[in-house]
């Protein structure tokens, strides 16, 4: 059912920095462009109908102007959105990559690639590290011929614990046998 009293009412906003102007906090403020119309649903019609209308703009109205809202500034092509992600995994600066996409020409500005290069730097922190810790106690274990490492597996088969032990303090382990067992855990100590 349908309330025949509900509105929907559309006004003209646009993206601005939230130093500009007296008005509250927030991204979208008001232009004070009289554009605006209120959408509402007749019931004995069954149809939408639009009241107060107003479809006059106080400043310019076009593509280029279009081009400049953060909606429109993305990367479209396919290809082009492929050899970033190549980009982005092989290294690349940020400089470097905007110069792409302004010699490919893209609609961006150099904001518009940080938001790609800081979700490429979340997912790679999120992917599976098991290689570079692997490395690191095979140079851990290269380094002195007397330091031990072990890696005990859950029955998942997935890292639990990994023990390191340096020639020191396994020297100094000889010298004084009793174990202190230390849960490094989070809030584990309270």
């Amino acid at each position: 059912m349908c309330d025949p009293y509900q509105r929907v009412t559309s006004v003209h906003t646009a993206g601005r920095s939230a130093n500009r102007g007296a008005e509250g906090r927030g991204l979208v403020r008001l232009t004070a462009c009289p554009f605006r119309f209120a959408a509402q649903w007749n019931v004995g019609r069954v149809q939408l109908q639009v009241k107060n209308e107003v479809y006059t703009h106080n400043h310019q109205v076009s593509t280029s102007a279009y081009a400049t809202y953060p909606t429109s500034r993305k990367v479209l092509d396919p290809v082009v959105g492929a050899c970033v992600e190549g980009m982005l995994s092989v290294g690349y600066k940020q400089s470097r990559i905007y110069d792409y996409l302004l010699e490919h020409d893209q609609n961006v500005i150099q904001v518009d690639v940080d938001n790609p290069v800081r979700d490429h730097s979340g997912f790679i922190l999120a992917q599976n590290d098991n290689g570079a810790t692997a490395r690191k106690l095979a140079v851990f274990a290269a380094a002195n011929p007397e330091n031990d490492s072990s890696v005990s597996e859950t029955d998942a088969a997935k890292t639990g614990v990994i023990s390191l032990a340096t020639a020191h303090l396994r020297r100094m382990y000889g010298r004084f046998t009793e174990a202190l067992l230390v849960d490094s855990r989070h809030k584990t100590s309270r």
